[in-house]
């Protein structure tokens, strides 16, 4: 899962596929800056450092805007898993980072992007330039800094 946006994506989307490692690059299937930074990540080691390597490849990417000048130069809110655990980061280049709540329930912890019942007050929202990593029983927190 991923909301957001990078600026400039369609502009800039022949360099940002050559970030992509090329023994990542045959898992490219769409066009979009969400796959894109997944396989850029992938190939940052993010087998081994989930959140360290989703952070690089966010801070590449948001690069590219950013000497393009294209604005907003990202925007990213994303849920990522290892088959152990999920990840998930929240973050912006500006004050506008995309929505991210967990909410803690006697069968485990679920991540989303908007509170998914009216007990919105059940919902706990993920702080801007934060990332966090659940097991489905503990949550930890971090700061997400690309």
């Amino acid at each position: 899962m991923h909301n957001g946006q990078l600026g400039g994506h369609l502009k800039l989307r022949q360099k940002l596929d050559g970030m992509i490692p090329l023994e990542c690059y045959d898992q490219r299937y769409g066009a979009t800056d969400s796959e894109a930074i997944f396989l850029v990540a992938a190939g940052l080691g993010l087998d081994q450092a989930p959140i360290v390597a989703m952070e690089q490849a966010v801070g590449r990417v948001q690069a590219l805007a950013q000497e393009a000048n294209h604005t907003p130069h990202m925007r990213f809110a994303a849920c990522w898993s290892d088959g152990l655990k999920v990840y998930a980061a929240r973050y912006a280049s500006d004050r506008f980072a995309p929505s991210l709540f967990y909410q803690i329930r006697d069968d485990g912890i679920v991540i989303s992007s908007e509170p998914l019942d009216e007990n919105v007050e059940g919902w706990i929202e993920v702080s801007p330039n934060t990332a966090i990593a659940t097991d489905g029983r503990t949550l930890e927190q971090r700061d997400f800094r690309p």
